[in-house]
């Protein structure tokens, strides 16, 4: 039995954060941390996900629609679909990708800055 703790972040250095936390035969499970005001430009994900907030708040936009998600929300998205995100607070987000995605194509989401 492994225990993972979702709640531990640090928001010292205001920058967001990817912190890989499961991976298995069939998913990847990342922890990001998103500090107020940190914008995600728009970008696509070759394969279906989904991105839950655990805490804090933020903003998911697709298709030129807005949509503020708040603590356990979460939004499943198939592939390929434009999306951009930011936070309205300091904000801890789980995402959940295919095992078939690669950490490195979400750190360069993140360097995009």
């Amino acid at each position: 039995m492994e225990i993972f703790h979702w709640s531990e972040a640090d928001f010292t250095h205001k920058e967001v954060c990817i912190r890989p936390m499961l991976q298995n035969n069939s998913t990847r499970e990342l922890q990001i941390t998103i500090p107020k005001e940190a914008v995600l430009k728009e970008h696509q994900a070759p394969y279906e996900f989904s991105i839950q907030v655990l805490s804090g708040e933020i903003w998911f936009a697709i298709d030129e629609k807005k949509e503020i998600l708040k603590p356990l929300d979460m939004v499943c998205l198939e592939a390929y679909r434009t999306h951009s995100v930011g936070a309205i607070e300091d904000s801890i987000v789980r995402v959940s990708l295919s095992q078939n995605d690669t950490l490195s194509r979400i750190y360069s989401i993140i360097s995009q800055g």
